[in-house]
């Protein structure tokens, strides 16, 4: 390439390797009026800069810079923020246009999880990194929580994903209670890194507050309020418009099913009919997370069943839902994941059947028979997977291990013995069973 021809490298062409104008304290030194080949040919190699000629929308963008070979921190970044590749005459991006071209085909096509280019930069790269990528609603990462010398938390992680019911269990004093603070945005001190839906908890409290809905153990009411006012009290302070406040209100009350009950005065309610309005509460904003702790603490046994069908209802509408409990199996018929917590730490995390899985905790199905049992029960306990056949007045009740045999198989089994079955049932796990083999009793 003839020097004469090539454009100088003058001041409005340098760019930096890192995309921001500035060349972070390393100036390419004046070379006004010597071309590219004449720097490359005899004179010293500037520092590290790029510098082009002026080139259409259409042209191969290939004449980059002549300068310094990068090291490897360098190299990095200039790939990735300005998409050019070392050669073996400097650095060259492919045709901007091609690329967006075969980026639509790949996007349009689903292949985004097969690499076709050995480029960072290529098309199926580049639709690799924007396809979308599911983000759990709650994310906790290290998360540690001091009282002076008390460690209550001690460093636990985990992720609740979209539309699940989390279930946090543990005794009194295990850390559930500050862990739920620290995502309520009440809890100011803590170490590690805590997100709702990507929103940091600690640099944007206002935003995440608007996102989820907390429900403490001892709620406060104002008790010289009907349950109308009261509701009306705290759309207000939602920044709920006016005008929509009122259907808003009613449309909580009648899912609580408190609609009889919006110009009782709050002091009147019965305790399940004050969790039931705390939970109206939190729901005016249509939150996305719901935080629940011992949501059914002091609930008589009808109170507790129309709380736990109202939470069920909850999930279908898509809520997701973190609870606290120490009603163990009550959580298990409704839960579709369990964090157990002991001492500040977590012990165990999953859906249940993984829990159930790893402590290796046997399911009881009950199977009722028309005619003679033994016979049965005898061919069961010869199948592998089933730990021991109970032979009870109308009905067998199978144990089972279901890493070896689930209960879809122990029914085909049981038709392939000849039972004519009436009822098959499956219990559900015994969640206490768990809790006693994952704890020690001790508290932080």
């Amino acid at each position: 390439m003839n020097a004469n021809t090539a454009s100088p490298l003058t001041t409005p062409f340098r760019q930096s390797v890192f995309g921001d104008g500035s060349l972070r304290g390393r100036r390419c030194p004046p070379v006004a009026g010597q071309g590219r080949e004449g720097i490359r040919n005899g004179a010293p190699l500037p520092p590290v800069c790029l510098a082009r000629d002026a080139i259409g929308p259409n042209e191969r963008a290939t004449r980059f810079s002549w300068g310094a070979k990068l090291d490897s921190p360098r190299e990095i970044s200039v790939q990735r923020r300005t998409g050019l590749r070392r050669s073996h005459y400097g650095f060259e991006r492919e045709p901007f246009r091609p690329v967006i071209t075969r980026l639509i085909a790949t996007l349009m096509s689903g292949e985004t999880d097969v690499p076709t280019e050995t480029s960072p930069h290529s098309a199926s790269a580049l639709a690799q990194n924007l396809a979308p990528k599911v983000q759990p609603v709650v994310s906790v990462e290290g998360l540690r929580i001091r009282y002076g010398k008390l460690e209550a938390v001690r460093g636990i992680s985990f992720n609740i994903p979209r539309g699940e019911v989390f279930g946090f269990i543990g005794p009194n004093g295990a850390g559930k209670s500050s862990t739920i603070r620290v995502l309520a945005t009440l809890q100011k001190e803590f170490d590690g890194r805590v997100r709702i839906n990507g929103v940091d908890v600690r640099r944007n409290p206002g935003k995440v507050r608007m996102m989820m809905g907390y429900m403490p153990d001892f709620f406060g009411v104002y008790e010289d309020l009907t349950a109308r006012e009261y509701l009306h009290f705290f759309a207000a302070a939602y920044k709920i418009p006016a005008k929509k406040r009122a259907t808003i209100v009613d449309d909580v009350l009648q899912l609580t099913d408190l609609t009889n009950k919006i110009d009782a005065a709050v002091d009147s309610l019965s305790r399940g009919m004050k969790q039931r309005l705390a939970l109206a509460r939190v729901l005016l904003h249509d939150p996305d997370l719901l935080l629940l702790d011992e949501p059914a603490s002091g609930l008589d046994p009808r109170a507790r069943i129309e709380f736990r069908e109202l939470l069920k209802a909850l999930q279908e509408m898509g809520k997701t839902i973190l609870v606290s409990s120490h009603i163990l199996h009550e959580l298990a018929q409704f839960c579709t994941r369990i964090g157990i917590i002991e001492a500040g730490q977590l012990v165990a995390e999953g859906s249940l059947n993984e829990i159930y899985r790893l402590l290796s905790i046997q399911r009881v199905v009950h199977v009722q028979i028309a005619g003679d049992l033994a016979p049965i029960a005898e061919g069961l306990r010869k199948v592998k997977g089933v730990a021991k056949v109970e032979e009870q007045t109308d009905r067998l009740a199978v144990h089972v291990h279901e890493d070896a045999l689930p209960v879809e198989e122990l029914h085909e089994a049981c038709v392939r013995l000849g039972a004519k079955i009436r009822m098959f049932q499956s219990e559900a796990m015994d969640m206490e069973t768990a809790f006693m083999k994952l704890t020690e009793g001790v508290t932080a």
